[in-house]
């Protein structure tokens, strides 16, 4: 495993030539937009769905077909 460095956190410019694809900041942010989400959904009353039963996926082939699917048509 790498170490770190904890300066680079300190140097915006470093931190950006290390950090190219901003990953870091990625990962820094997930929290809050996981907490955001959940804050809004429940102002919507998305909540209130979770108990109700969703609408199912049926895929074209047999192997993948959930049970819940009724067999695909023949013509």
């Amino acid at each position: 495993m790498a170490s770190l460095d904890e300066r680079i956190l300190d140097d915006p410019d470093e931190l950006a030539a290390r950090d190219s694809l901003g990953h870091l900041r990625a990962l820094a942010t997930a929290g809050a937009q996981v907490r955001e989400a959940i804050a809004r959904t429940t102002e919507a009353g998305i909540d209130r769905l979770a108990g109700e039963e969703r609408p199912g996926r049926c895929c074209s082939r047999r192997s993948a077909r959930p049970r819940s699917c009724p067999p695909p048509s023949t013509r």
